[in-house]
């Protein structure tokens, strides 16, 4: 089926500095409940010219035939950092380790394909396009597809994006972090009964923490 989902990543993206699949085969086949959105893959498109959307796809394609079971947040090397164990992973794993659910087993991606160093790199109007052209092509067959009826995002613009375009507009939760900046996890819902749940993104947020651990609150709500 991963190879199905390959044919809708949108052709203008493939030759763009990128990343589509976070997770191997065996998250994108049968039917899921969970589906992990983060923003955009980071690091300097200068730095990653030859790393394009196309080549990652057809890369995690390869790793699957061999590995089904495969995850970046596990099995990935960041930047410097050791095989899993950049700290953006680290938290990843922490939190899906304690909500007692395989990364293997959730199919993850980005809710825009193509690289920067930070969000505010891509413009507002030119975000706006690939998000919607991501969504159109990709993310809505994946949900549709798969059954999703939870949607994990890493940060508000993911989260907000998909909140609007499933029109979730029952705010179920709002869960602020213990600390003086109360970031918060907040969780929606729409009629059909999906949900988002939006947790700050886990490069700014430590998950680890006692003050910023959102998994007693993601737990309840993803069964």
């Amino acid at each position: 089926m991963i190879e199905e989902f390959y044919k809708n990543i949108p052709k203008e993206l493939l030759k763009e500095s990128g990343e589509v699949f976070y997770s191997g085969k065996n998250a994108f086949t049968g039917k899921k409940n969970i589906y992990i959105l983060g923003i955009n893959p980071g690091g300097s498109k200068e730095e990653h010219l030859d790393e394009t959307i196309e080549k990652q796809a057809k890369k995690t394609l390869n790793i699957s035939k061999k590995n089904p079971d495969w995850s970046e947040y596990k099995d990935g090397k960041w930047e410097k950092s050791l095989q899993g164990k950049h700290v953006f992973q680290i938290r990843m794993q922490y939190l899906f380790k304690k909500l007692k659910l395989s990364l293997y087993q959730i199919p993850a991606s980005n809710l825009v394909f193509v690289r920067s160093r930070r969000e505010a790199e891509l413009n507002k109007t030119l975000y706006k396009e690939y998000a919607e052209l991501c969504w159109t092509n990709f993310h809505e067959k994946i949900i549709q597809t798969l059954g999703i009826k939870t949607i994990i995002c890493l940060g508000n613009t993911p989260g907000n994006f998909v909140r609007k375009k499933l029109n979730m507009n029952k705010k179920l939760v709002y869960y602020p972090e213990r600390n003086n900046r109360k970031w918060a996890t907040k969780i929606y819902e729409n009629d059909k009964k999906q949900k988002v749940i939006i947790i700050p993104h886990p490069s700014v947020s430590d998950w680890t923490t006692d003050d910023c651990d959102p998994s007693v609150i993601v737990s309840k709500y993803i069964k």
